[in-house]
């Protein structure tokens, strides 16, 4: 999968082996790390990038696991952890931690859903 333009977003859900998901915190509120693919880049490629400049973390076994259109549309990507060092940006926390209005608007029901699948 290749981008053609500009506006293809990955978004990434990064679990680790205990089951907690890789976050970062945007205006306030809990995000999985997200960003627009560049021009030649796939979404593969885009996803690993963009993990890796927002967290420290560097991904592996990265899949697309579906198509989100709430809000700006992305592209769901899975990835486990391989590497790296979280940065100050970046922090694990259980599934559970993203209840209470801590993350952004549907960032719980997407986790829910794929780390349970």
């Amino acid at each position: 999968m290749t981008m053609i333009g500009s506006g293809l977003v990955a978004t990434v859900l990064v679990v680790d082996k205990a089951g907690s998901v890789l976050v970062v915190a945007r205006d306030g509120l809990l995000e999985l790390p997200s960003g627009v693919a560049r021009l030649g880049e796939t979404v593969v490629e885009a996803a690993a990038r963009v993990v890796a400049e927002q967290t420290g973390v560097v991904v592996g076994d990265v899949g697309v696991v579906g198509l989100d259109g709430e809000g700006e549309f992305s592209v769901l990507l899975r990835a486990e952890p391989v590497g790296g060092e979280v940065t100050d940006e970046g922090q694990w926390v259980a599934p559970a931690e993203l209840g209470g209005g801590v993350a952004a608007p549907g960032v719980r029901e997407r986790v829910q859903y794929w780390v349970s699948d």
